[in-house]
C-alpha cells in the first residue's frame, strides 16, 4: 500500500488563487514534508496538485528538480506559511504519473489535464497500480487513502445538510459521494445533470461513513462521463 500524502503529499489551496508574474530560481533543496526552498523566494509548495505516491514523487523531485532552475509564479501562502506556486514542472509531472490534478477549475493551467490523461492511458506511475482507481465495489477496501473511484449513480438525494450520490442498493453500506450546501450552489448546473443511472468519476479521500465515502471538496472532482 502506497505511503498516501505522507512526507511529499502536496495539497492545493482552497478557492481561486490570482498567480504573479513568472519568477526564475533553483530549487535548493527538498524537505521532507514536500516543501521545496527556492534559492531567492524560500519555503514553496505546489498548488492544486496532490502526489499520492511520497516515495515516487521523492525520486522524481531528485532527478528532475533538485538544483535545478523552475520558472513559477507567486500565489497566496498556505497556512503554513508556504507561497503556492504554479510552475514549468507540474504537466510533466502530471504526464508521468507523479501528480494528480487536485483543483478548482479556473485555476487548472491549459495542458493539465491531456497531461493527467495521457498517464493514466499509459498507466504511468500511480495510474500502474491496480488500487488506485476503485469501483464503488472496491473502495471500502480503502478508506483512509486519497483514490479515483468510477461508477453508476443508483440513487441521489438531497437534504438540508448535503447531497448524496449513492452507488448500490443500501446507503447505509454501499459506497456514496457526499456534497455540502455551499459547494452544492456553486454546482447547480451540473448537478441538474446527475441522475440514477449517470456514470461518473469522482475523487477524493475514501473514510467510512454508513460504507466508504467520499466528500466532494473541489465540483471539479466530480466528471459526469
Amino acid at each position: 500500500m502506497r505511503a498516501l500524502l505522507a512526507a511529499l503529499a502536496v495539497i492545493c489551496c482552497s478557492g481561486s488563487t490570482a498567480f504573479a508574474a513568472a519568477k526564475t530560481e533553483h530549487v535548493s533543496a527538498i524537505k521532507p514534508d514536500g516543501t521545496i526552498v527556492l534559492s531567492a523566494s524560500g519555503n514553496a509548495v505546489f498548488s492544486d496538485i496532490l502526489l499520492p505516491d511520497a516515495a515516487l514523487a521523492e525520486a522524481w523531485f531528485a532527478e528532475h528538480m533538485l538544483q535545478q532552475e523552475i520558472s513559477f509564479e507567486e500565489g497566496d501562502a498556505d497556512r503554513y506559511g508556504r507561497t503556492l506556486i504554479h510552475s514549468n514542472v507540474e504537466e510533466k509531472m502530471l504526464r508521468d504519473g507523479v501528480a494528480v490534478i487536485y483543483a478548482s477549475e479556473d485555476n487548472v493551467p491549459a495542458g493539465w489535464h491531456s497531461a493527467e490523461l495521457a498517464a493514466r492511458s499509459a498507466k504511468l506511475g500511480v495510474w500502474a497500480d491496480k488500487d488506485w482507481v476503485l469501483t464503488p465495489e472496491t473502495a471500502g477496501e480503502h478508506k483512509g487513502g486519497f483514490h479515483v473511484v468510477e461508477g453508476i449513480i443508483t440513487r441521489t438525494y438531497e437534504s438540508k445538510t448535503a447531497t448524496y450520490l449513492n452507488f448500490g442498493d443500501d446507503w447505509h453500506s454501499d459506497f456514496s459521494v457526499t456534497i455540502p450546501p455551499k459547494l452544492r450552489r456553486s454546482m447547480k448546473d451540473q448537478l441538474a445533470r446527475v441522475k440514477p443511472g449517470s456514470k461518473v468519476t469522482v475523487r477524493g479521500y475514501v473514510y467510512d461513513e454508513n460504507g466508504p465515502m467520499i466528500k466532494l471538496m473541489k465540483a471539479d472532482n466530480l466528471e459526469i462521463r
